[in-house]
């Protein structure tokens, strides 16, 4: 009986670290892409069973593994990879040229010694885990015309500083950028200007400060920035009614700013905003205040600022769950002249001078949040930048 054990359990091995691609050349694994005429998948060499990443996910998904490349090594990628467009495989005799046309599942995931990879033009699909847990990878350049990006693509790629989004798609899929670029001191996010859907966990804990990479977002699934590094939460330029309403941005430590404008629906916002114990300023645009159906006061600290319409304060210290901010104050709605503002804004070399006792929001030229705070020297790049607060509009020229 034992030998027989063994000899099947020797059999279940086999059949884990079987041979996963076609053919190999130069280092990196191929196999026959059945829908596109001599076309090649770059894929993964080895699919044996590896230990089950951590982190990943949280919330009530966090014990779902959907795809076996989760438990595959795939740590046959190391360095720097750059895969061609075109490559030759000899068989029998024949030499045939096949086009590279996609990136396979699970084709680098695990690959804990990857630190770069440049892919073709020729490239136009990423399946699902082509990058999944490359936690040393530092740099990816992909062609813009990718037309397709499956789910968990990115996820894990902690050590990403920049990553250029094909700009042709307008959806993130789910858990396709979690934790990207996460232990970076500095991580930059483009291409994603067209994007307009993100699926669950899609951003989970990715490190961006704003959503000025999400300029046409109109859709937010279920823990879309949860646990990211978020800091200014601005949903100003944004047309979608119920944006703020579906998008989570909950155990975000570092978010200190959230504002919801009078066009958007706030009601029912605070389950997205749970373990959030640093924000230090909510504004928000609706005169009738929105109505909870969770109190979360107890995550936020008891100097946070209420900013409300000057009409609707005295609504907002009667109401349910807003009575509880000890220090709600007004906006004013008028417009007025510069010089009778209780701020004044200047451009200088690399810094915007803010001097009066307000709070001002910063834009760039096209729109997108760059600060929110108090007065005093902040910091910026060259360019034309618009200073808002106390119901003035101010524009300033940095050099």
């Amino acid at each position: 009986m034992k030998r027989k054990i063994l000899t099947v359990m020797l059999a279940v091995m086999a059949c884990m670290t079987v041979r996963a691609y076609d053919f190999e050349v130069g280092g990196i694994y191929y196999s026959f892409d059945p829908n596109v005429e001599n076309g090649v998948s770059v894929v993964c060499g080895d699919t044996s069973p590896a230990d089950r990443p951590q982190n990943i996910h949280s919330g009530p998904l966090k014990d779902i593994i959907p795809y076996e490349f989760m438990w595959w090594k795939g740590n046959s990628y190391s360095g720097d990879v750059i895969v061609p467009a075109e490559v030759e495989y000899s068989k029998d005799g024949v030499t045939h040229r096949y086009r590279v046309t996609s990136v396979g599942v699970g084709a680098f995931c695990h690959s804990r010694e990857l630190k770069s990879v440049v892919l073709p033009y020729t490239v136009e699909t990423l399946s699902a885990g082509a990058f999944y847990f490359c936690t040393a990878l530092e740099s990816l350049n992909m062609p813009n015309g990718i037309r397709f990006v499956d789910n968990y693509a990115f996820a894990g790629c902690r050590s990403l500083s920049e990553l250029h989004y094909p700009s042709a798609l307008t959806y993130i899929a789910d858990t396709a950028m979690s934790y990207v670029g996460a232990d970076v001191e500095t991580f930059t996010l483009s291409g994603t200007e067209n994007v307009t859907y993100i699926y669950p966990y899609g951003c989970m804990g990715i490190n961006i400060k704003d959503l000025s990479s999400f300029r046409k977002l109109t859709v937010a699934y279920p823990f879309t920035f949860a646990h990211s590094q978020i800091e200014i939460v601005d949903f100003t330029p944004f047309t979608s009614k119920g944006l703020a309403r579906t998008t989570d941005f909950s155990h975000c430590e570092k978010l200190h700013t959230l504002i919801v404008p009078a066009h958007m629906e706030a009601d029912d916002i605070s389950g997205n905003y749970s373990q959030c114990p640093n924000i230090s300023l909510i504004r928000l645009g609706a005169v009738t205040p929105p109505q909870l159906r969770y109190d979360w006061a107890a995550d936020v600290s008891a100097d946070c600022v209420l900013e409300v319409p000057d009409e609707a304060v005295a609504a907002y210290r009667e109401a349910p769950f807003w009575k509880n901010f000890k220090n709600i104050r007004g906006i004013q709605a008028s417009v007025g002249a510069i010089e009778n503002a209780t701020f004044s804004a200047t451009g200088t070399t690399g810094a915007v001078l803010v001097e009066g006792d307000a709070t001002v929001s910063i834009y760039d030229a096209f729109g997108r949040s760059v600060y929110h705070g108090g007065s005093g020297r902040i910091s910026v790049s060259p360019g034309l930048y618009i200073v808002k607060g106390c119901g003035i509009s101010s524009k300033v020229l940095v050099k």
